[in-house]
């Protein structure tokens, strides 16, 4: 066996040690008593334990979202993650990025599908990457609208910001002066929309980076801003490796008891059902039985009449 075929055992046997396997004959009988909602997050968690931090990109169809996740893995030929003028994304596109899992997703404006994929996708993510064209100004009702979903309250907005890193892309086709402040009218936005100014708002420009890189121009390379945005969002994955481990084993504690308060309640019911079954039984029983003894008197007192006679 080589090398790499032994370190593909080692990697395999780690994984069956950190990932709980869901148990196919639990999950039938849970199934039938349980929200399918709820029993799909419990598998989810449970497939999530022990995984790297999942950063997913999100955004309008045509954000600039797959040249993005080209840019941040080096894939200057646009490879990796499909790219073009037409709907190219049709479902979460994924590569391992040594501390994190990058996931492309389909447009939010695409169709029902699309936008119900990637909103069961968040629930997975632990940072959110939401990139947005520069060129089409501030958010746009379906921006604004897949917002207030993702921070109904204020302890969800705080959530929200806390793992969001806002991407104002197409930097390359916008002046410096314009591309400002469109960034700060974004920025403000955001701000009125969530309650909260973002920490993470960066403008840019995945073309620009990726001539840099091909044509060996550092300068070029570095106003592109996609090095400091990568480093930062590094940074943030390597801090939160530990809360995320923690947030995910205490989220699937949360969904394992909302399954057991569903079962309670279902056995709650089905012994009540059985509880009024047997004393209705009892009830006809006693019934019937003094019905017969009253019978059988009446035969009785019949019989002793007829040998009288």
């Amino acid at each position: 066996m080589n090398e790499q075929a032994t370190q593909a055992n080692r990697k395999t046997r780690k994984q069956d040690m950190t990932i709980p396997a869901s148990n196919p004959h639990i999950i039938a009988q849970t199934a039938q008593y349980v929200s399918q909602d709820l029993l799909a997050r419990w598998q989810q968690l449970s497939a999530l334990q022990g995984q790297k931090c999942r950063v997913g990109c999100i955004g309008l169809l045509k954000a600039g979202k797959s040249s993005l996740c080209n840019a941040l893995t080096d894939s200057l030929d646009d490879r990796r993650f499909a790219v073009g003028f037409n709907r190219t994304t049709t479902a979460n596109q994924e590569w391992d990025c040594g501390d994190y899992l990058l996931l492309d997703t389909p447009g939010l404006d695409c169709n029902e599908n699309d936008s119900r994929e990637t909103t069961s996708l968040l629930e997975s993510l632990d940072i959110i990457i939401f990139a947005h064209n520069l060129n089409t100004g501030e958010f746009d009702k379906h921006e604004q609208e897949f917002m207030w979903r993702l921070a109904p309250s204020k302890e969800r907005s705080m959530a929200l910001l806390d793992k969001t890193f806002w991407a104002l892309t197409k930097l390359d086709e916008c002046t410096k002066n314009d591309a400002r402040q469109l960034e700060q009218k974004i920025t403000s936005q955001i701000a009125r929309q969530i309650g909260v100014t973002p920490r993470y708002v960066f403008t840019l420009g995945s073309t620009r980076y990726k001539k840099g890189m091909t044509e060996n121009k550092q300068l070029m390379v570095q106003k592109s801003n996609i090095p400091a945005f990568r480093d930062a969002l590094r940074n943030d994955v390597r801090s939160k490796q530990q809360q995320v481990a923690a947030e995910r084993q205490m989220a699937l504690r949360d969904v394992r008891q909302q399954i057991v308060g569903q079962l309670h309640t279902v056995l709650t019911e089905k012994t009540r059902e059985i509880t009024d079954y047997a004393q209705k039984r009892t009830a006809l029983k006693s019934k019937f039985g003094h019905g017969l003894v009253a019978l059988h008197e009446r035969l009785q007192q019949y019989a002793n009449k007829q040998q009288e006679m």
